[in-house]
């Protein structure tokens, strides 16, 4: 109805003609109390997941678990998020393999998965930049750009600011704090003051200037996470998660991690945010409860 609706507080302002204040871009539709197609779609992917998973633990019969996740997969596709839809993917087969619901429901996955497939290539084929056109790209340039919305070029600031301060990284937000220093590396300007939209920063003649700041994020959770917190915080981080998934697996709730795998995949193209991370890290805490307990739980 109205694409400058998105349920924030600066709800209907413009940044750009056709980007909102909270970065929401235009096509990008709200959808329920999530701003974003993709942060409603990792929603639509765990629900997914712990609908398999409860019918595993025969929580749930053969006629509710279909009536539960046909709905969540046709949302799921409708948000056209291919992120979501390869993580879903990779999830459920993962699901399938470890459970000993595997040959019971091969053919239905492996349909969900080639129609997942089609619907992910066409989204592919048919999403173009419009403003790569206007620059001097070769063709597979081009094709790379397209195919990852220019992630690409947003991973090859994150590796740059990660080269400049690799052992404890940029700080919280890392990326957007490093993009000013990293965007022209035959320049570095002298930053004065860095908001959520832009940053001001002395020019080469000594005159106070404000760029815009495309993203605060490298959309690469490995990425993110280096820049921010450095090689020393990425291998933290990574301990504490290898740790939950170890202790998950060999948990009486052995499944569940498929939502952590979804997440993990999810987020090669996405990053942490208040919005699902959540979901992931309430998955893995499920590793700190007892057998007795899942009667309970």
């Amino acid at each position: 109805i109205n694409w400058r609706i998105d349920y924030t507080a600066t709800m209907g302002q413009l940044i750009q003609d056709n980007v909102l204040v909270s970065s929401i871009f235009q096509g990008h539709q709200p959808i329920g109390l999530y701003s974003h197609r993709g942060h409603a779609a990792f929603v639509l992917v765990v629900a997914s997941v712990l609908i398999l998973v409860c019918r595993n633990w025969g929580w749930l019969s053969v006629k509710v678990t279909a009536v539960m996740i046909i709905p969540v997969i046709l949302a799921l596709l409708l948000t056209q998020t291919r992120a979501g839809i390869i993580a879903v993917m990779i999830a459920i087969a993962y699901f399938l393999y470890q459970s000993s619901t595997a040959k019971r429901y091969r053919r239905i996955a492996i349909c969900t998965v080639l129609v997942s497939l089609l619907l992910v290539s066409t989204v592919s084929a048919s999403r173009h930049i419009q403003a790569l056109n206007q620059l001097n790209f070769d063709r597979k340039t081009l094709l790379l750009k397209n195919l990852t919305s220019d992630r690409a070029w947003l991973w090859e600031l994150g590796l740059q600011g990660i080269r400049k301060r690799p052992l404890l990284g940029w700080g919280f937000d890392g990326f957007g704090i490093a993009y000013s220093y990293v965007l022209n590396p035959h320049h570095i300007p002298k930053v004065i003051y860095i908001d959520n939209f832009s940053y001001d920063y002395l020019s080469q003649d000594g005159e106070l200037a404000t760029e815009l700041l495309p993203t605060y994020k490298a959309h690469n959770l490995i990425l993110d996470t280096t820049v921010s917190i450095g090689i020393l915080g990425l291998l933290t981080y990574l301990a504490l998660l290898g740790s939950y998934v170890f202790h998950l697996i060999k948990s009486p709730y052995q499944g569940i991690e498929a939502v952590v795998i979804a997440y993990l995949v999810f987020t090669f193209t996405w990053f942490d945010c208040g919005q699902f991370t959540h979901l992931s890290w309430w998955t893995l805490s499920l590793a700190d409860i007892n057998s007795k307990q899942k009667q309970k739980f």
